[in-house]
């Protein structure tokens, strides 16, 4: 149990913010929030509600921000910042996560979870006014030996990418980035469904759209 309670675990958890770890920001206390392939089925249905929430500037994030309002909400939280990984300024969410053992950082800079290996984002970090020495330590249980099969899978497999020029230059070729994230034989059970990866990799808002605008079913 993180500093957040059980109601506000349980209201992220509804959400499909299935992660959550206890850290430090600032010399108080805080919580790294993120998600597992969990996250798309409610994040559609959310869309799926309002459709036009498909048009807005950053629909994940916005759908992020209204959960953590929830959570705070209903568990009451002393929380004085929120700030998400896509926000100028944000620290290095990987390297939080991997301070309070939630993830390692293979040798492709992606966060890898002990179960779920790659297949995790990291979506906010909650700073609550508690000073950090008013908490426990973080209890995460303890990561597997950093990327043990790296030398004969996505070490190798990263190495190999081109470097893209740009962000377009990226989307264009983001179907080996994603081959090269598959290839960490860890968590691969727990790989995205194909909307959830098209659209984590290329932010297809034409994609979305029509996932909006669909009638409700199953959920890739």
């Amino acid at each position: 149990m993180t500093a957040l309670g059980a109601a506000a675990e349980a209201a992220l958890g509804a959400a499909g913010l299935d992660l959550v770890a206890p850290t430090v920001a600032g010399g108080r206390a805080a919580v790294l929030v993120g998600n597992t392939r969990a996250l798309w089925a409610p994040f559609v249905a959310w869309l799926r509600a309002a459709p036009a929430r498909a048009d807005g500037a950053h629909p994940l994030d916005t759908y992020v921000r209204e959960a953590l309002d929830v959570a705070v909400a209903c568990a009451a939280l002393p929380v004085t910042q929120r700030v998400l990984p896509t926000e100028v300024g944000a620290p290095d969410f990987v390297g939080l996560a991997v301070s309070a053992g939630l993830l390692w950082r293979s040798p492709g800079g992606l966060g890898v979870h002990p179960v779920y290996g790659p297949w995790v984002a990291l979506r906010a970090l909650l700073v609550l006014s508690v000073p950090s020495d008013a908490t426990a330590p973080p209890t995460f249980p303890p990561a597997c030996p950093p990327c043990p099969h790296c030398p004969t899978a996505c070490g190798p497999a990263f190495a190999a990418l081109p470097r893209p020029a740009s962000e377009a230059d990226f989307r264009a070729n983001w179907r080996a980035w994603a081959a090269a994230r598959a290839a960490c034989p860890t968590g691969a059970a727990f790989q995205y469904g194909e909307d959830q990866l098209v659209y984590h990799y290329t932010h297809d808002r034409a994609r979305l759209r029509a996932l909006a605008r669909s009638p409700s079913g199953a959920v890739s």
